[in-house]
This record gives C-alpha cells, structure tokens and sequence, in this order.
C-alpha cells in the first residue's frame, strides 16, 4: 500500500498500553509521593509549639470527575478529631492577636520545583517501562 506508516499497529498497542500503565490510581500514587516533599517542608517550617498542627499535614488525593482519567492530589490540613485543621488558618495567616507563621505557602514555594522533577523522574520511568516492554 502506497503511503502507510509502517509500525502504525505497534504505536496503537503502545498507546493502549500506555492508557492501562497511566490509570488514575498510578497516576495518583506517583503525584502523593511527588508532592511529599512539600508536606514534609510545611512540617518543618509549622511551628513546634503546634505539634498537633504538625501532624495533621498530608498529603491526599483530590476529587476529580470520575469519567475522565484526570488525577490530582492535595497538600494541606487534616480536620476533625485528633488533628488541628481548624486552626492552622490562624497559624498560617495570624490573627489581630498573633503574627502570621506562614508555612503552607513557603513549603510550595521551596519546593515546587522539586516535586515537578520528580513527577517528570516517575512518569519518565512508567513510560521508559512500557516503551521498552513494546520493542
């Protein structure tokens, strides 16, 4: 046949491939541990004499639609029983009693661009892996 693309069967089954390697929950696993380096940084900076604050950062997955394979997680406050949530507010922005203590914000500061080489490092493996799997 004139003009066809040779290979064009192996680059579908790649791109089906990719589509299974790639599913949300890969893709959510490797943005938490991609975004741990900012949680970790936001615990250093909170202040210690919040320790209950300190233990109530994490780093979670978001909700997105359902019907698309978009993944996103969240860094930020855990609430309820047993963590400081509701306070971390008054920490990070002070209060017309207390000075600010940001440590959210700062924490993405410094380390955003550390967790983008490492999304760019673990999507880079999941993709040299099935690159390397198809021949």
């Amino acid at each position: 046949m004139a003009g066809a693309v040779t290979g064009a069967e192996n680059v579908k089954r790649l791109l089906r491939e990719l589509g299974s390697t790639l599913s949300k929950p890969v893709l959510q696993k490797n943005l938490r541990e991609a975004a741990q380096p900012i949680a970790d940084e936001a615990r250093n900076l909170v202040p210690k004499k919040t320790l209950i604050l300190t233990k109530s950062i994490t780093v979670e997955n978001a909700s997105t639609d359902d019907n698309t394979q978009d993944a996103a997680v969240l860094v930020g406050i855990k609430t309820g029983k047993g963590f400081a949530g509701w306070r971390a507010h008054f920490v990070e922005f002070g209060t017309s009693k207390m000075a600010a203590t940001p440590f959210m914000r700062p924490a993405y500061d410094t380390k955003i661009g550390e967790c983008r080489n490492l999304i760019e490092q673990k999507l880079g493996t999941v993709l040299a892996k099935v690159i390397k799997k198809g021949g």
